[in-house]
């Protein structure tokens, strides 16, 4: 703020008006300065409960933020292991339509095999009791 004696300066220089220090124009910049002291402590304390009100909003906002975050990485987490497990059945299905065809087709060729081998044990039986007879008929004839 000017003082006074600044203020008569400044006048007498722009003016060209000389004041005394009992001039009531200079109550009025005394009122003035004291008007302006006053509406910079309101601004200043106007300025400082806006910025309280604006750091609450700003924390509340991370809040909110780190919420928001938290529950799109839960669902895509979620997300990520639903479609890990939908595809771990769908594997696990696979495989076992698999193992089932080899599991048949191996089935298929044991049977087709052993229906060829019937014969032959037919043929081996049938032997066995050919000399089954002969060792009975050697040892009969044989006393």
């Amino acid at each position: 703020m000017a003082t006074v004696d600044e203020a008569i300066k400044e006048v007498a220089l722009r003016h060209g008006v000389s004041l005394g220090r009992n001039d009531p124009v200079l109550v009025v910049l005394t009122i003035n300065e004291m008007m302006l002291k006053d509406a910079k402590e309101q601004q200043e304390r106007l300025l400082a409960g806006f910025q309280s009100d604006l750091e609450g909003a700003m924390t509340r906002l991370g809040v909110e933020m780190t919420d928001k975050a938290e529950r799109t990485v839960a669902a895509a987490v979620r997300a990520a292991r639903d479609t890990l497990s939908t595809q771990a059945e769908e594997h696990a299905r696979r495989s076992a339509a698999l193992f089932d065809a080899a599991a048949t087709k191996a089935a298929d060729a044991v049977i087709q095999a052993s229906n060829g081998v019937k014969p032959i044990a037919v043929l081996s039986f049938g032997s066995a009791l050919v000399a089954v007879a002969a060792a009975v008929i050697a040892v009969l004839f044989a006393r």
